[in-house]
């Protein structure tokens, strides 16, 4: 008897410590008192580590909520939970956190790196498809009620074990972002257009069914379904960071404040994108928050310049801009059409980001922008030029030093001791991978010579002796006074 009370006993104390982990809208909260417990108490758990003043934690937030509801909802049997790690110290340097939000999949305790998306119906797709089979089976009834509740997800009509399922259920293993089913009975139902073997993709956008039409290969087949998520014309947000910027297509981008007036440049763009679908990506944005302010000052588009069309062109070099230069006020679906087609013919001029020409320029170290570079570049005058970012420490730190080289060296005709936002300034000779780096035109050259020496003035200086004709005849006259 007492055996059984001692059993009863701990059952009860497991079920109370169970019961009393809390929870902030459906999300576990684990602490560095009951992490482990609570690893080992789900075979399968998604964690997030977060910070509370991160601002991509809370934009982060309401997705989750909706994810750890969808997962119970579709009783998927897999929790979601948060730490709060700048809190939960032991744990957060237990697991290395070094950024936030970081999230991590436990599988019977072993962690490895979430890669999903941050939306709730990335969220809930990527565990489901880690959760289960690469791909299940499905009824026409099943279909409907995911097509309620998924924005896409493909679908394969054929046999068992054939050589076109076997290449299906390849691309469903490699794809963590979307989910997978298949229908083996013959007797159902295929949507129209389908044929078997053959894959519809079901989506809550554009054209609600896209049918494959491709080689039945791994490739293809995955190809065929990550084209089919993007939407003819996108509205620019997180979720499509990686469609475009991953992908080999060029992107054609419409920035625009939303007024009526400028709404009607999005309807004649809108038009012109069907035509262009699956060899262009066709999107538009904002300039003034979150991710949209980002992009359009990754691409120098300020309001001042609204509206305005740009295409990105992306290669091994990096990401080429061409700016339409028509008034956008009378754009018609014919001018877009030309547009891309002197792109794609290398007929256009590429567009680089340049600062305002500054209205006074007479401190020591000279202000180069991006429209003004050539004018100091490549003439009758020598150049040491900084490439820095507003926001770098060491930037910041070598500021005093490269001013008081200027000071010094002012009186040294021909030389120019100069510095340019590398932030929002672009020169397209030159490929600046860090900050500050820091570079020599000679006399008559683009062609840059690498700064090489300590970041002191009489660093500086050295170097300059090396390669600068003007100060090596500076020094020269000084000796002979």
């Amino acid at each position: 008897m007492a055996k059984i009370f001692a059993i009863l006993f701990l059952a009860i104390l497991a079920f109370t410590a169970f019961a009393e982990v809390e929870e902030d809208e459906g999300v576990l909260v684990l602490t560095d008192a009951n992490f482990d417990e609570e690893i080992k108490n789900h075979e399968r758990i998604l964690v997030e580590f977060y910070a509370p003043w991160c601002g991509h934690c809370k934009k982060l937030a309401p997705e989750y909520v909706k994810a750890a509801a969808a997962l119970k909802e579709k009783d998927v049997g897999v929790r979601v939970a948060k730490v709060d790690a700048t809190e939960e110290k032991e744990i957060g340097g237990r697991f290395e956190i070094k950024g936030f939000p970081t999230l991590k999949w436990f599988v019977n305790g072993e962690p490895t790196e979430y890669n999903g998306g941050r939306t709730a119906d990335e969220i809930v797709n990527w565990i489901i498809k880690k959760s289960g089979p690469p791909t299940s089976e499905i009824t026409a009834d099943e279909i409907e009620s995911l097509k309620a509740d998924t924005k896409l997800f493909a679908v394969f009509y054929g046999e068992e074990g054939s050589d076109e399922f076997k290449a299906f259920e390849s691309a469903a293993s490699k794809d963590d972002k979307f989910q997978y089913r298949h229908v083996f009975d013959s007797d159902a139902t295929t949507p129209e257009g389908v044929s078997r073997p053959g894959i519809a993709v079901f989506r809550n956008f554009d054209e609600p069914i896209v049918v494959f039409s491709g080689d039945f290969t791994a490739s293809a087949v995955s190809e065929f379904v990550s084209s089919s998520s993007i939407p003819v014309f996108i509205e620019f947000s997180d979720e499509y960071i990686e469609p475009i910027f991953q992908s080999q297509a060029p992107a054609l981008f419409l920035f625009h404040d939303g007024s009526d007036e400028q709404a009607k440049i999005k309807d004649v763009v809108a038009k012109a994108a069907g035509t262009h679908k699956g060899r262009i990506i066709f999107a538009h944005s904002g300039v003034s928050d979150g991710i949209q302010q980002r992009l359009a000052e990754f691409v120098g588009t300020t309001e001042a310049d609204l509206p305005r069309l740009l295409t990105l062109g992306f290669n091994p070099s990096g990401i080429e801009k061409y700016v339409y230069e028509g008034d956008l006020t009378q754009l018609t679906e014919e001018d877009v059409d030309k547009f891309l087609t002197k792109y794609e013919n290398g007929e256009l001029s590429k567009f680089l980001k340049s600062d305002d020409i500054p209205e006074t320029n007479d401190e020591p170290v000279k202000v180069i922008v991006g429209k003004t570079f050539n004018d100091f570049v490549g003439g009758d005058q020598e150049v040491l030029l900084e490439f820095y970012a507003p926001w770098c420490g060491h930037c910041k730190a070598l500021e005093p030093k490269y001013t008081e080289l200027a000071e010094e060296l002012k009186e040294v005709d021909g030389l120019v001791i100069a510095k340019i936002d590398a932030t929002g300034n672009e020169v397209e000779t030159v490929q600046v991978q860090g900050f500050p780096t820091i570079k020599f035109f000679p006399k008559g050259s683009a062609t840059a010579i690498d700064f090489e020496g300590e970041r002191e003035v009489e660093g500086f200086k050295k170097f300059l002796e090396e390669k600068s004709d003007y100060y090596k005849k500076y020094l020269e006259q000084k000796e002979d006074l």
